[in-house]
């Protein structure tokens, strides 16, 4: 059976749903280790990075002919787990539940280029993806898909390692509860 190019995509958003739905786990920072979030992260946005083709209006998918071959068509490069940027990710996402302010300036006033530079990272181009209020990371990654600015920077062939922080508010006052902070590099 031959397969059209609307076909192809929609197959392969079916794939990537599939992908997304059996990582549906929720993943607390109090119950599971860090390798089970770095495993879980890995494989999402990896995925994301693999099947999404761009961010121009709704996300378009990849076309796929076959097993491997939205790598060849593909020129991202798979995003690594980094230690540092996965310490300025969590130290972020603590701040932010600790003061309850869901910014990308902290609330002593820290960009993204700060925290990561306090870590000793030596980074070429940097950047920062945040979520509030979504228990699960493929929550945080739809709603980053539904986002132009926060899609482009997901599927940034520049960006070459990440670090990524779900963080748990303790305050019972807290609007969002879960706060999700996402680090992506590459290391000069």
């Amino acid at each position: 059976m031959r397969l059209d190019g609307s076909m192809r995509a929609l197959c392969a958003a079916g794939a990537l749903g599939v992908a997304l739905a059996t990582a549906a786990v929720p993943v607390r920072a109090d119950d599971a280790p860090d390798e089970t979030l770095r495993a879980l992260a890995d494989l999402v946005l990896n995925g994301v990075r693999e099947q999404i083709a761009d961010c121009e209006g709704r996300p378009r998918v990849l076309a796929l002919a076959g097993p491997g071959t939205a790598a060849l068509a593909n020129p991202r490069p798979p995003l690594r787990w980094n230690p540092q940027l996965g310490e300025a990710a969590a130290r972020h996402g603590d701040a932010m539940a600790r003061t309850r302010l869901f910014d990308h300036v902290g609330a002593d006033g820290s960009t993204v280029r700060e925290r990561v530079d306090a870590t000793g990272y030596r980074w070429q181009v940097i950047g920062e993806n945040l979520a509030a209020g979504h228990p699960r990371l493929e929550e945080a990654v739809v709603g980053w898909l539904r986002s132009r600015s926060h899609c482009a920077a997901l599927l940034d062939p520049r960006f070459t390692e990440f670090g990524l922080a779900r963080t748990e508010s303790t305050s019972p006052n807290d609007a969002y509860g879960t706060y999700w902070t996402l680090v992506l590099g590459r290391p000069r």
